[in-house]
């Protein structure tokens, strides 16, 4: 019999944290975004406004799953609307459900939880599941059973370089393409170019403020889109790097020229695997692609450090497919409430995801919103 414990207090939830530590490393959802040090900082310096509803799971007295989850309200076209989504969303690059024992059974005592007080939400909305993990197919066989409207899109791509088996070629590959933009970089000027990784023992607060100064001269500061120039969103990640840089999951490489900061790269390492969050450049000097050649640098840093892979998270740029092939396809689950208002939700977003696989089309919208707002 498996019973479902709601915790909706900050505190609770804190108290929660070496139980939370224990049980996602025996877990086979075992990521840095659902760990409770990315997690914690988020809720305090993101959540003002949003309802916390983290679900615990136990099968008889044992503790075999975890829901991080909260209710949002947001803002879309001028229509508001409530969901359930993961802690994190929109910040995190991969959330699940953290399950340690009998997975489907724990997923659908979930979401019959969720049922129990559908009259605070609009419609459920999980985000950057993993498509191998399962977790997307249950949600959606529970929503057809209930029969709910639902959207499910498994289609979103996670490129990633596999290190381990594929080390000498990747070597060969990124070291001949770093040596081509040195050389453009010599012929186009001149200075004194340092690369430096920064150890997690480091003072955190100088690079933190050399990330800031290059975020504001970047391209991202002009769409507003740097993680660094936002508040709420920069007081979380500069929390995270006093916490990741104490448990050694910092990882920071910055490039100077004449020992001024160009370009910089904003990842996390656990469990022998790099995360790439962020990587920006001074616009300035896009001429000599200082960003590309901090990227080349750190992966062929990495193959030599050991790492077993680097993961570039969530998105499908270009840069990306030039280095790798490898990818791995992320799911979105969008279940809305039998409400008159919920299927009003269920057709907008139906249309919206209609445009959005017509690439075409939605490229042609995102260049038209971005010149005239």
């Amino acid at each position: 019999m498996l019973r479902v414990k709601e915790i909706s207090g900050y505190e609770e939830f804190k108290a929660m944290e070496g139980v939370w530590g224990d049980f996602i490393s025996k877990s086979g959802t075992d990521n840095l975004y659902l760990t409770h040090d990315w997690i914690e900082p988020y809720i305090r310096n993101c959540c003002n406004v949003d309802k916390l509803i983290v679900l615990t799971v136990f099968e008889d007295s044992v503790l075999i799953g975890i829901a991080p989850l909260m209710i949002r309200k947001h803002s879309f076209m001028g229509i508001t609307a409530k969901s359930v989504c993961f802690i994190g969303t929109g910040e995190s690059d991969r959330m699940d459900f953290i399950i340690s024992a009998s997975k489907e059974k724990c997923i659908l005592s979930v979401m019959d939880h969720l049922m129990s007080f559908s009259k605070d939400w609009d419609f459920l909305d999980f985000q950057e599941i993993p498509g191998h993990s399962g977790t997307a197919e249950t949600i959606e066989k529970w929503s057809n059973s209930r029969k709910l409207k639902s959207i499910s899109i498994f289609r979103d791509k996670s490129f990633f370089m596999d290190l381990n088996s594929n080390a000498d070629f990747f070597l060969k590959k990124v070291s001949k393409k770093l040596n081509t933009k040195m050389k453009k970089l010599n012929k186009n000027m001149r200075g004194h170019l340092e690369f430096r990784r920064y150890e997690h023992q480091e003072p955190k607060e100088n690079f933190f403020s050399d990330i800031q100064s290059i975020a504001k001269l970047s391209w991202k500061a002009e769409k507003q889109r740097s993680v660094f120039l936002k508040e709420k969103i920069r007081d979380f990640h500069k929390e995270l790097f006093s916490k990741f840089a104490e448990s050694g999951h910092l990882d920071v490489s910055i490039l100077r020229l004449d020992n001024m900061p160009i370009a910089y790269m904003y990842n996390f390492l656990y469990n022998n695997r790099l995360y790439n969050y962020s990587i920006e450049f001074n616009k300035k000097y896009s001429h000599v692609s200082p960003g590309s050649m901090l990227m080349l640098w750190l992966i062929k840093d990495s193959i030599q450090k050991g790492i077993r892979e680097i993961d570039f998270g969530r998105g499908e740029e270009e840069w990306k497919k030039r280095l790798t092939r490898d990818c791995r396809i992320h799911a979105k689950v969008m279940i809305f409430n039998r409400t008159f208002y919920g299927r009003f939700l269920y057709l907008l977003y139906s249309g919206i995801e209609f445009i959005k696989s017509r690439r075409i089309i939605y490229a042609i919208l995102r260049r038209l919103k971005q010149r005239f707002v």
